[in-house]
């Protein structure tokens, strides 16, 4: 029993440094996309620009505003990424549930991003195909899946021959 209780115990601690961190780089996010901060960076060059007479143009000055862009470069790099992949992640669920909800929509493609790279190719292929055959029809706006657009062009490749 004492040992569930630490397991558990560093769960909670996990959880708390988990939620901590996602708290400070939203908030970082949210603050490094505002205009303050584009302003402010443009401020800290121009002051950077300003101050070069006054330390003639030395290597330490120089090396000052490399070391500081990469710094600041490499952060939001890293902090623009982490957004990116919540937001992705929150658009792909959102696609899920408008999937899972529709009748007659095709359930394979819930959780299509996990499928490797030639599958999802192969799939856009055949949308495309989908598509084209969809603007020859009268009226596209008739619900279809994709299963039979594949039948519809293999029919018209088989009339073809």
């Amino acid at each position: 029993m004492p040992e569930e209780r630490k397991e558990t115990k560093e769960t909670v601690e996990k959880e708390r440094r988990f939620k901590l961190g996602e708290k400070i780089t939203s908030k970082f996010h949210h603050h490094a996309s505002s205009n303050t901060s584009i302003f402010s960076i443009l401020g800290l060059g121009a002051l950077w620009l300003i101050t070069g007479p006054y330390f003639g143009y030395s290597d330490n000055w120089k090396f000052f505003i490399n070391a500081a862009s990469t710094f600041i470069t490499i952060l939001l790099v890293f902090i623009l990424q982490r957004a990116q992949k919540k937001d992705s992640i929150a658009v792909h669920l959102k696609l899920n549930e408008i999937v899972a909800a529709l009748k007659g929509a095709s359930n394979r493609l819930i959780d299509a991003e996990s499928l490797p790279e030639d599958e999802l190719k192969t799939l856009a292929k055949n949308y495309q195909e989908f598509s084209n055959k969809l603007s020859e029809e009268e009226d596209p706006t008739q619900p279809h899946t994709i299963e039979e657009a594949r039948e519809q062009i293999q029919i018209n490749l088989d009339e073809n021959k």
